[in-house]
């Protein structure tokens, strides 16, 4: 299960990453003008990876938790799963402040 949140968390972020390098234009533009009804293909990427790092950034603290409470695995796996856990939660915090993910109440 480590394994699989670990690698949900990591491809969630990388995919990203490979999308605002690959598409430079795409965030800026995103950022700037808001996200246009009708986008290429490729920068889909760019707007809807982002939705998903609320559900991965959950299930990976969750995960993280239940990890150090059982003291499941070695340190090394937990402190690595708990890494890979914050920088998806910082991940998640920047694309709110982009306005990448839109609000939750409104």
């Amino acid at each position: 299960m480590t394994r699989l949140v670990g690698s949900l968390i990591a491809l969630t972020c990388t995919v990203y990453l490979l999308a605002i390098l690959l598409f430079e234009g795409a965030l800026k533009f995103i950022a700037v003008n808001g996200v246009p009804p009708y986008l290429p293909g490729f920068y889909n990427v760019v707007v809807y990876v982002p939705l998903l790092a609320p559900a991965a950034a959950a299930l990976g603290l969750l995960a993280t938790i239940l990890l150090w409470a059982r003291r499941n695995g070695t340190l090394f796996e937990r402190a690595h799963l708990a890494a890979f856990t914050l920088a998806l939660i910082v991940f998640t915090w920047t694309s709110c402040t982009l306005n990448l993910i839109p609000p939750l109440s409104g």
